[in-house]
């Protein structure tokens, strides 16, 4: 329950004034003139009905509910309304059947709070229904906000307290966006090193497969048939040459492989295989096979 002000009645035709102030105990509404006891000229009684003044003291307008509670000497506790009170509508009388002063007061609760604006006066009221107490049946009376209202000082720690989540959740994210910024150039780093490498493997072994053709066209070029070789369209140099392909390429050579020959055949296959293997145009390589 939120912090109060306890009135303990000592009559009923006294208004009292106190004070009622928010969980930081701050006072934020002041009700002055209360009065929980209406004489009846009728009943030649006093009835419960409460009225009084409320004002509000601080800074800022409330939209609140205030709730009275009742505590009886039999131990008993009740609670009720405050209500703001509203102008009779014209011709209305001032007074109702039991001689009571009529009034039209609209409840203030939790689901429908009431506007209190700073500095400005509001009467209060509230009718008992009946069955009523007496005023010897009541101990003491006090006021309060409701346990979940919020007063201007629990919005402004909740504000506070949500601004320092909301810095806490950017350093958080600019650190992960950091992070994943310096993996991703990590990543990048890597894959460009393995392409770097890729390509220099590459460039090597177009180099030895450069090499090894261009000792085949030498070979063969200045190496006459003979033999059996001859027989076959095979020069010795033409073997010879495909073993040095082979080698540079990675690729074991068979005598009796019919595509190795075929390979190793003639001047075309030095021209041709250099062609494919040294990027040589085909004006280039028929200008070679002219001369």
């Amino acid at each position: 329950m939120r912090p109060f002000f306890l009135l303990t009645l000592a009559t009923v035709t006294f208004g009292q004034t106190f004070e009622v102030k928010d969980g930081h105990h701050i006072t934020l509404v002041i009700i002055s003139d209360v009065k929980m006891f209406q004489h009846s000229s009728k009943l030649d009684t006093n009835v419960p009905q409460f009225t009084g003044v409320l004002k509000n003291v601080s800074s800022v307008t409330l939209n609140a509910a205030i709730v009275g509670t009742i505590h009886k000497k039999d131990g008993s506790v009740g609670t009720f309304p405050i209500g703001v009170r509203f102008d009779l509508p014209p011709g209305a009388s001032d007074v109702d059947e039991l001689g009571l002063p009529n009034f039209y007061a609209m409840p203030c609760t939790v689901l429908y709070p009431c506007v209190f604006r700073a500095d400005s006066p509001y009467e209060i009221a509230y009718s008992f229904p009946q069955p009523w107490f007496s005023e010897g049946d009541v101990q003491s009376v006090e006021f309060s906000f409701p346990d979940d209202w919020q007063s201007p000082e629990d919005k402004r720690l909740a504000k506070e307290i949500h601004a320092k989540k909301d810095a806490a959740e950017a350093v958080r994210r600019k650190r992960l966006a950091a992070e994943q910024k310096r993996k991703e150039a990590d990543l990048d780093a890597r894959i460009a090193k393995q392409r770097a490498a890729d390509d220099a493997r590459a460039t090597e072994e177009r180099r030895k497969i450069r090499a090894a053709c261009s000792t085949i066209y030498q070979n063969t070029a200045a190496t006459k048939p003979q033999g059996s070789d001859r027989e076959r369209g095979t020069t010795s140099s033409d073997v010879s040459g495909v073993g040095l392909v082979s080698a540079a390429i990675g690729v074991p050579m068979d005598r009796n492989n019919s595509e190795s020959t075929t390979l190793a055949r003639g001047g075309a296959l030095s021209i041709a295989g250099r062609n494919a293997l040294w990027g040589t145009s085909d004006l280039e390589a028929k200008a070679e096979s002219a001369n």
